[in-house]
């Protein structure tokens, strides 16, 4: 399974705001996202995780799966796009 987290979740685990995590997230060799949707960019969390120990960073809290984690199953996902039911 990978975990997911997006900037709110990041920003917790680093202890910083929001903003702070967009312009984090422009400098050379933070990671890259995992995907980019509407509602914004995700992460793997080991990948920043890793990035934040390898930086420096201290990590302050957790993205604990239940709260914001997004949890991606491994087996394919079959979308109808009929609208059908």
């Amino acid at each position: 399974m990978h975990h997911l987290v997006g900037s709110a979740e990041i920003a917790a685990m680093l202890g910083v705001s929001r903003q702070r995590v967009v312009q984090l997230a422009r400098t050379p060799g933070f990671p890259e996202p995992e995907a980019d949707l509407k509602t914004g960019r995700i992460w793997s969390r080991e990948k920043v995780a890793a990035w934040a120990t390898a930086t420096g960073r201290t990590i302050v809290g957790d993205a604990a799966p239940g709260s914001h984690t997004v949890t991606v199953r491994s087996e394919p996902l079959t979308v109808r796009q009929d609208g059908g039911s």
